[in-house]
């Protein structure tokens, strides 16, 4: 009769192992990010709604992200000039998007060295050179005019 109980929590310990591992198995989403005519898009975000979970596409637009809250996730992808798009996961292991390009006027962003701010909420210095006046410059390369 001792031995029975203990082969019976020793199956219950074994599938409650199994259960987990396998919860956190299907709770990571892996997939590629691409633009419209299929070329990889890297450095796009992909972020878990509701979240501060994200990651962002490697150099051939691939991601993988685990997610906190598998059972209602919902992945947002954006990229900056591209319209964003969010998908609910659901049962899916998987998910390709293709991002579409932004009707929205992309002078609206100023481009930061560390990051992207509205032009209404930048504080300082922006100057604005438009690309004639970069093409009849003499000089070869930004940082021998430094």
């Amino acid at each position: 009769m001792k031995r029975q109980k203990v082969k019976f929590w020793q199956k219950m310990l074994l599938f409650g192992a199994l259960l987990l591992i396998s919860q956190q198995m299907f709770s990571q989403v892996k997939g590629k990010v691409s633009d419209a005519t299929g070329n990889p898009i890297p450095g796009a975000t992909i972020m878990e709604k509701g979240t501060t979970n994200g990651i962002i596409s490697d150099f051939d637009g691939n991601y993988q992200i685990q997610l906190q809250k598998p059972q209602s996730a919902v992945l947002v992808f954006s990229f900056v000039g591209m319209e964003s798009q969010e998908i609910p996961v659901g049962q899916k292991t998987t998910i390709n998007v293709s991002l579409k390009e932004s009707t929205t006027a992309i002078d609206e962003v100023v481009v930061v060295g560390y990051g992207t701010q509205m032009k209404e909420t930048m504080v300082g210095s922006i100057a604005t050179i438009n690309s004639n006046e970069i093409v009849q410059s003499p000089v070869s390369n930004l940082s021998v005019g430094l």
